[in-house]
Order: structure tokens, then sequence, then C-alpha cells
């Protein structure tokens, strides 16, 4: 008996260790608790570790897409939330990158829109009327002025041509309401808080004009926002992406990406229910390239879906 006890304990024991050694942790950098990244990068986990047992993927919370590239590239982390700009940058080893950061991307997660807001009745019309005004773009050195900037360039206007301010996002609503700005840059969350005290106008970029800031800037993309997402706005609008994507180290078997690529695009649904704005990621949106190269793995997925265009 003791025998037969000693067996079923060891069997215990070594089914407890195999497990143990099959399944692989994985850290993932995201940003601070309460924003767009940390909650999308959350939502990732949270799929994987449900839908992906031999995964355990835990979301940590860092600076944002900087630090999270930096960590990437010690290997203190395996996957990296990051804005494709930014990661633009550290690929080719531009400033404020002292050397080149090697990276490949897993998908492309939600979108990330900024436009351009002004009172109504202030006379302002389009973002050409920006030229001699007060104009909020964001943070000094933030990752948000940075594309307030590009859509302002796009319509020729740069900092000499207008009073360029460096508040916060909430903060510049603020001053738009105060009257202490003429226009301010805004994400759709702010948008909507703005149109529920204030009447607000939308400065929407022209197609034409985002083709060709895209053009230019290949590492932003586009997003169809549906009539009546906004007040007073009947009709889908076509405004900027400056994205978001989930990013792997190169050197990540190609395997085991090919299944974490898998798992998220037919588990979608838990996304978007772990966190709202996922539930629009398609096979087709999340292999759209904006501009950083995507790794071995998830080409192969997105192949087989006959979604990916080389």
């Amino acid at each position: 008996m003791k025998i037969h006890y000693f067996l079923l304990t060891m069997v215990i024991v070594l089914m407890g260790a195999f497990s143990a050694q099959a399944v692989t942790q994985l850290h993932m950098g995201t940003a601070s608790v309460g924003g767009t990244f940390h909650s999308a990068g959350l939502a990732v986990a949270q799929c994987l570790n449900k839908f992906l047992p031999e995964v355990n993927v835990t979301a940590e919370i860092t600076a944002g897409t900087i630090e999270n590239l930096r960590l990437l590239d010690d290997r203190k982390i395996q996957l990296a939330v990051v804005t494709p700009q930014v990661a633009f940058q550290a690929l080719k080893g531009d400033p404020p990158w002292k050397k080149k950061i090697e990276f490949s991307i897993l998908m492309r997660l939600i979108p990330n829109s900024n436009s351009y807001v002004v009172l109504s009745g202030s006379g302002i019309k389009s973002l050409s009327d920006l030229k001699g005004k007060r104009v909020n773009v964001g943070p000094a050195g933030g990752g948000l002025e940075p594309n307030a900037k590009a859509i302002l360039e796009a319509y020729g206007l740069t900092y000499k041509d207008f009073t360029p301010l460096f508040l916060g996002i909430g903060a510049g609503a603020d001053a738009l309401k105060d009257r202490k700005v003429d226009a301010a840059i805004t994400t759709i969350p702010i948008i909507h808080e703005l149109q529920a005290t204030a009447k607000i106008d939308i400065l929407f970029m022209e197609e034409k004009v985002l083709d060709a800031m895209i053009a230019k800037h290949p590492y932003y993309g586009k997003q169809r926002i549906p009539a009546h997402t906004f007040k007073e706005v009947s009709q889908d609008m076509i405004v900027p992406d400056f994205g978001m994507q989930l990013a792997v180290r190169n050197d990540t078997d190609p395997e085991l990406v090919y299944r974490l690529t898998k798992t998220l695009m037919e588990n979608v649904k838990s996304l978007g229910e772990a966190y709202g704005p996922m539930k629009m990621i398609t096979p087709d949106w999340a292999a759209t390239k904006l501009a950083n190269p995507y790794h071995p793995g998830a080409i192969k997925y997105f192949k087989e879906k006959k979604v990916w265009n080389d």
C-alpha cells in the first residue's frame, strides 16, 4: 500500500513539474494604468492566458513605447505595445535613438486617432484656417505632439505659422472651453466629453490630404468613423490612425508567434469583452502594415487567412 501511495505521489509531482516546464512565460510592456496602451495590452494578455494554456503572459506597467522597445532590446520583455512612428524611428536608429533596435510586428492593434477641434462660431472651418491662431499640440516631446504636428504640416503649416501651446490633452480641452486656445488636438473620447458640455466643430482632414500625409509618413494609417459617432456628423468620415502595434523580438520562435497570432485572431470576441475598442479588429486590419516589418510567424497565419499583402 505504501509503495502504491509513493508511486502515485511521484506521478503527481512529475506531472506538476512537466506542466510547469511546458508553460512559456512571456512579459509584455504596455504603458501607464488607465491608458489605451495598457488597456489593450491587458486584453491581449487575458485572451492569450485563457485560450492558449501553454503560455502565461504578464502585462507590465511601463512608461510606454520608448521604454518598451528598450526592454525588448534588453531581453527583459518578449512582447511590447508600441506606437508605429516611434518604433519606425527605433528600427532606423533615428533620433532620439542612438542605435537601431531590432523587432518585428505580430499584429496591428486598435486605432489611435487624433483630430483638431474648435468652438462652434469661431470662424475656423478648415485646418488651413489655423494660421495665426493659438493651437494646442500636446505635451512637448510626448507621443501626441508628432501626430498633431504632422496633421498641420500636411496643410503647409509649421510652428512659425501659429502659436503652439504644449498642454496635455485634457488641459488643452479645458483651455479651448475657456477660450485660451483657438484649437486643440483631441482623441475620440475627449471629443465626446467636449460635445457634452460645449458646441464644437471637428476639423476633419480631406482624404486626399490624408493620403499625401501617409505617403510621406508610411507608419500612419486611416480609420473610418461611422456616421453618427459624433453629434451632427451624419456621414462616415475618414480620420488619421496614428496606430498601435504589438511587437515581438526578432528571435522569437516563429511557431510560437504563429500560435499567438492565431489565438488572438480567433478570439476577437474575448478581446472586445476585455476592452471594447478591440472588438473592431479583423484579420485584414491586423495584417495591415504601418511601415514596420512583421514576424514570419505572424505572416504565416495571415497568409493562411489570405489577407497578407507582400
